[in-house]
Parts: structure tokens; sequence; C-alpha cells
């Protein structure tokens, strides 16, 4: 299995993957607007731009790779957005207050998660949250030994060990579930079917009786694809979080 831990914006990558993680920006903007944003580990920053898009009052990105940034500050730096290059565990090159801390599909990333929490505690403001997201380990398939199949991944979480990592920070963790909806589930069975040699024979005698007929189109995902909800997130994909209140000491 091939795994794009970055996706630029166009070519063929861009189109079979950037959906999911296009949603679940969409869904972090309903808590940015008027507010002050750090978008961590914000790759080449398309997600930095739909949260100022969405009304962010400042968005900060910041990632460790230099060229991912390039792309960034290239592409999608305006008034209101810039880009930081930094460890995204350590988060030192930037400074709060924060309103929201961004932090999608990175936790899975980190040697050392507690000092990104940490961190992320200090940052924020009192009433503020971290948004973030993570793999759900059932469906991601580790290997036998126990490590994520995704070589880039340190650790994936289940449900009760991903609350149960954010409860340790926060005071408020409501945990939702990323799936596809239920229409393209019902489409992907009838692709299914249509896979079922049987059935492909059945076609071709058609359309040799009634003259060749285009082949369908391909299916494309888009955001409408996808639905994040708090129901049942123990059967998604990907978990997306939700954590208010950082605890203090």
């Amino acid at each position: 299995m091939d795994y794009h831990e970055r996706i630029v914006p166009g070519g063929g990558i861009w189109k079979e993957n950037a959906a999911n993680h296009i949603q679940r920006y969409r869904y972090a903007c309903q808590y940015v607007p008027g507010m002050r944003v750090l978008d961590a580990a914000c790759g080449v920053g398309y997600g930095s731009q739909i949260l100022l898009r969405a009304g962010a009052r400042e968005v900060i990105g910041v990632d460790v790779a230099e060229d991912a940034l390039e792309i960034a500050c290239r592409q999608f730096s305006s008034p209101g957005l810039r880009f930081v290059r930094d460890d995204c565990e350590a988060l030192q090159s930037v400074s709060g207050p924060f309103d929201v801390i961004v932090a999608f599909e990175c936790i899975e990333h980190f040697h050392q998660v507690s000092r990104f929490l940490t961190r992320a505690q200090a940052l924020l403001r009192d009433a503020g949250a971290l948004v973030c997201s993570t793999p759900n380990r059932l469906f991601s398939h580790p290997n036998g030994n126990g490590k994520p199949s995704n070589p880039f991944h340190v650790k994936e979480y289940t449900l009760e060990e991903f609350r149960e990592l954010l409860e340790g920070y926060f005071l408020d963790v409501a945990i939702a579930g990323q799936r596809f909806t239920a229409a393209y589930r019902h489409t992907q069975r009838l692709a299914a079917m249509g896979a079922n040699p049987f059935l492909r024979a059945g076609r071709l005698a058609q359309r040799l009786l009634r003259g060749k007929q285009p082949p369908p189109d391909p299916i494309v995902l888009t955001e409408g694809d996808f639905v994040i909800s708090e129901a049942n997130p123990e059967d998604a994909f990907f978990f997306v979080a939700v954590c208010r209140h950082p605890r203090r000491n």
C-alpha cells in the first residue's frame, strides 16, 4: 500500500486523497470565526487558507518540512495568514495565546505526544479549544507486531486510548468519527457487484445485443462522500476530537 503523508493541490494524488482532509478542515471552521488560530502540521497550507476564509482573525500555519512551507508560502500566503517552520512537538517559534489550535493527522507521528499536548495547553486561552484528528487503529490494520502498518506513524489509537490521552490535558473532550456516507457505501456495494464475473458476462451480452456502450465514469471522492458525526465514533476510520478548557496545574 502507498502512503501519502503530504498531498499538494493538483494532480492525481490530490484528487484521490484531498476530500477527507478538506472535510476535517471544514468541520473545524465552525470554531474559528473571529479567532486567533494555530494550524499545527499545516503541510502545504491549503487547510490554513480554509480556516482563514472561514473568518479566523489570524492563522499561523506551522510545519517542520521546509519544502512544504515553500509551497505554502508560494500558493497560500495572504493577509492574516503566515507560515512558520518549527517542530510541532515543541512549537517554540510561536507565541500564544491562541483561541483554537488545529492539529489534523499529526498526533500519530509524534514520538513524545505529551510534549505537544503540554505545549498546546500553554498556548491556548482558558476557554480555548484543540481540534485534532487521528486514524482509528482498528481500521488502519496494525502489523502483527503491534506497530502501525504506515511506516510514518509512531503510534495509533483506539477510541478509548485517544479519549484517555486527551482527557489528561483537557477538561472537556468530545470525539466524533469521520466515515463514508451511507450513499457512498451503497455505491461501493453496487461497484463490488459489478466486479462479479457472472454479472460482467451478463452486461457484455447485453452490450453485444444493443451495441457497445461507453464505460461509466470513475467514482471520484468528494467532501460530500464523508460525514463527521459523534454517533458511534468507534466505527469510524478517523477520530476528530474537540478538546476544550485546558487543564491548568
